[in-house]
């Protein structure tokens, strides 16, 4: 299936006004970590490709409230298992 009729089978005929995203916000690169940059206890989990923490850093990385959007990674342990 394209991915145009899966759209309009979503929408099913509802008018809808795409808007570029950076109409509507100012997008900002957050701070790339790197594993030897984490503890094992923090304030602040820091993921990667998993449900689950790569570790904490102690200094946040945005404000409150902020939306993120990720353009960029791999689906790795997403959904993780009940075992965990």
């Amino acid at each position: 299936m394209s991915s145009g009729n899966f759209l309009d089978k979503l929408l099913d005929g509802v008018a809808v006004e795409w808007i570029e995203v950076g109409e509507l916000i100012s997008p900002q690169r957050g701070r790339r970590l790197v594993k030897s940059q984490l503890e094992e206890v923090g304030s602040y989990a820091v993921y990667q490709n998993s449900m689950k923490p790569l570790g904490y850093y102690h200094k946040s990385n945005a404000q409150a409230g902020a939306t993120f959007v990720i353009v960029a990674g791999a689906a790795g342990e997403i959904g993780g298992s009940s075992s965990d």
